[in-house]
């Protein structure tokens, strides 16, 4: 069954469309609750009427209630004065959980984004700890050069892997392998 309103702010006739199907295909492809169709085409019809950053600074305060709903579901809380920009006093609880929650369009970058966070701080840490290696080395051979010892970092995925996350971890190690003569560290 369908139903339509107006929305006497812009004159815009929003058509929405009330599921008889339950899917439970919540990936990527499953319909959108009315309420986010309603959402998005409001947030539309905002810039054709006042433009994109305009829309986007009135929807501001909704994004803002996002990211503090997300942080409440999951019981985030800041611990640090980091998350308050070092002035806890004049913070608020939407600027914590901005700190504290990130929201992206997919489950692909949100994955990718951690696994690069994570693999290039082991990666400075692994070339830092090579580095510091072959100079103790060094001084311990008394004056002879030591030979360099290649240290190894595995990456370890699941045959279930999806394959997107897979392509990630294989270009990060081309990429890190490509300078193991200068850092001593393959992946």
């Amino acid at each position: 069954s369908s139903s339509s309103s107006n929305n006497n702010n812009n004159n815009t006739r929003i058509i929405t469309t009330e599921p008889t199907i339950i899917h439970f295909n919540n990936a990527g492809a499953s319909p959108s609750p009315p309420v986010v169709v309603r959402a998005v085409a409001r947030h539309m019809a905002h810039e054709v009427i006042m433009g994109g950053y305009l829309a986007a600074r009135r929807a501001r305060t909704d994004l803002d209630n996002v990211y503090s709903s997300v942080a409440r579901l999951i019981n985030a809380q800041c611990h640090s004065s980091s998350c308050f920009g070092g002035e806890a006093e004049s913070s608020s609880p939407q600027v914590a959980a901005r700190r504290e929650i990130a929201l992206v369009e997919s489950a692909t970058v949100g994955w990718t984004r951690i696994f690069y966070s994570m693999v290039r701080n082991l990666a400075v840490r692994a070339e830092r700890d090579a580095v510091l290696a072959a100079s103790n080395s060094n001084e311990e051979a008394t004056g002879t050069t030591a030979e360099a010892k290649t240290q190894l970092l595995v990456i370890l995925m699941s045959e279930a892997e999806y394959a997107a996350n897979v392509v990630a971890a294989v270009k990060f190690a081309r990429e890190q392998n490509d300078m193991t003569a200068r850092t001593g560290v393959r992946w």
